[in-house]
């Protein structure tokens, strides 16, 4: 009988812990997708690795939230990356003059 007991409390108590909690994770993600931007949350060489077009939009992105994009860290990395990316023979490499003139320079 005692077992029976403590068996049920268990449950009960499990329940009861499981009710109380308040934490949604799908919430928690796409919200903090969405106040990051398209691209956010990624490393500085995911977005020096990308940075032609992921991170170009992830940029585009976090210059259309003005000021406040400044302190977010998904837009710092994002320019650091894509400067370096730019900068970069292994991600950028430079055209011959065969290819012709040299257009995605900014």
């Amino acid at each position: 009988m005692n077992r029976a007991i403590v068996v049920a409390t268990l449950l009960i108590t499990v329940n009861i812990l499981s009710a109380c909690s308040s934490n949604d994770p799908i919430e928690e993600e796409v919200s903090h997708v969405s106040n990051e931007g398209p691209y956010g949350g990624y490393s500085i060489q995911w977005y020096k690795t990308h940075w032609k077009t992921k991170t170009a939009e992830q940029r585009q992105w976090c210059r259309q939230q003005g000021e406040t994009a400044k302190s977010v860290q998904s837009c710092i990395d994002a320019d650091v990356g894509w400067k370096q990316g730019w900068a970069d023979p292994k991600t950028n490499p430079p055209r011959r003059w065969e290819d012709g003139p040299n257009t995605n320079r900014p």
